[in-house]
């Protein structure tokens, strides 16, 4: 009965009560108008005219019983949630009105009154309790709604950690003294515990003054200059990526490497997960170079020897050749001294020649190529050029996915996302690992 009414109202309520009324009068009428199977004459405490003993009656009266506790259990229900609700309405107002300095110091389930508002109790003549299919998938499709918000919401702990504040152990003792504080429409609340759940962006001030920093991109772009080592350190003092102003590349890190040698593209990353799939293979993201080799290149069989894979120490690795360039003669000589003269500092020029490493220096003939591969591995383009009759002089990496470098962008700069490539790059961490 209580199904019925709440899903189609008071004209329900009143059908069933017309069908238990008809009911019992036909049940009363057939069983006065039944012949009793024996007589009696005499009557006592314990004994009764056949209409009171008859089953029918007993079963109409504990029917209509049941009925009646419904009907009473429905209409109870309707006035204690009335009730409920214009007295839970009024608690929002009365907590805000408390001023943030107190509110700390009360429990988190005090604290944390920005619930009521997000789950307002429903009235009655909201609620359904249908068992058809249509509702219960409406109503899985809400729990997992639910969940998506939920998996938005962090520890708070993990949240202050995650930025840069400290250690997850240092972040728990600050939240558990109860000395970080959340902005919430220019209003400073307490963050009532570690365990309390907040988003990752949340505007966080320790003791109400000193703001924590907010999250850094997904990625950033950065020009490579050559001659810098894609490490955070170096014992032997060269010029490295932790050289790089810290406010910039705070809480990121390299995604690969460049050789020494090399310049171009270099992505920082905040996501180790997006870092680990812009590396893997499986995931076929491009990375398009510009490489100067030294000899005149013959497209054709280049591009052909390309496509069905270079064998190499460490493996036959394919590649698509995009275009190649030869280089004016003229221009040769002064290319390979611009090379020899931006040698390190650390480099013995005897040490390299005696070593072969610069056999370019008598070269009269230099060429640009252009291409593209889908592995990452350790000097693996100069090893399939080489491999291939021609040598790398200069390696240059111009793009990764969409993300290009710019020609306005010099040695050493960076530069933010464009909408379109920051929207490939969440793309790629929401995408699923290839088996």
């Amino acid at each position: 009965i209580g199904d019925r009414v709440m899903d189609h109202g008071f004209c329900e309520l009143l059908c069933v009560m017309g069908y238990w009324i008809i009911y019992g009068v036909l049940i009363f009428v057939k069983t006065k108008s039944a012949t009793p199977t024996t007589t009696t004459t005499t009557t006592d405490a314990h004994t009764f005219p056949h209409r009171f003993t008859s089953g029918y009656y007993r079963k109409f009266l504990m029917k209509t019983r049941c009925s009646i506790l419904a009907i009473c259990f429905i209409a109870a229900s309707c006035v204690i949630n009335e009730i409920s609700v214009s007295a839970f309405s009024t608690i929002p107002t009365t907590i805000n009105s408390v001023p943030s300095s107190i509110m700390h110091r009360f429990p988190a389930s005090c604290v944390r009154h920005s619930s009521w508002k997000r789950h307002p109790i429903p009235s009655l003549s909201r609620l359904s309790l249908s068992t058809n299919s249509n509702d219960k998938g409406n109503h899985v499709a809400k729990k997992k709604s639910g969940k998506n918000k939920e998996k938005s919401l962090f520890r708070a702990d993990r949240v202050l950690s995650n930025r840069g504040w400290g250690s997850r152990s240092e972040c728990f003792e600050l939240l558990k003294k109860k000395r970080v504080f959340q902005k919430i429409d220019s209003e400073m609340n307490c963050i009532a515990g570690p365990k309390e759940k907040i988003p990752m962006d949340a505007s966080l001030f320790i003791d109400g003054k000193k703001e924590v920093q907010k999250l850094p991109p997904l990625l950033r772009v950065y020009h490579k200059p050559k001659w810098v080592l894609s490490v955070m350190k170096d014992s032997k003092g060269r010029k490295n990526l932790g050289d790089l102003d810290e406010k910039i590349f705070s809480m990121m890190h390299p995604v690969g490497r460049l050789d020494y040698d090399s310049s171009g593209l270099l992505l920082f990353s905040s996501d180790g997960k997006l870092t680990q799939k812009l590396l893997h293979p499986s995931n076929e993201v491009q990375k398009e170079y510009v490489a100067l080799v030294v000899g005149q290149v013959v497209e054709d069989d280049l591009r052909e020897k390309l496509s069905q894979g270079v064998q190499t120490s460490m493996g036959t690795f394919p590649a698509d050749l995009i275009d190649t360039k030869c280089i004016p003669e003229n221009e040769v000589k002064s290319i390979i001294d611009d090379i020899m003269d931006n040698l390190p500092p650390e480099y013995d020029l005897e040490q390299l020649e005696k070593n072969g490493h610069l056999f370019f220096k008598s070269a009269s003939e230099l060429s640009e190529v252009r291409l593209v591969v889908e592995e990452g591995k350790h000097r693996m383009v100069r090893r399939i050029l080489a491999n291939s009759g021609y040598p790398v002089i200069g390696l240059k990496r111009h793009r990764l996915g969409p993300i290009q470098l710019n020609e306005d962008l010099p040695p050493g700069s960076t530069r933010e996302l464009t909408p379109e490539e920051d929207e490939w790059a969440k793309t790629m961490v929401k995408r699923k690992a290839s088996s």
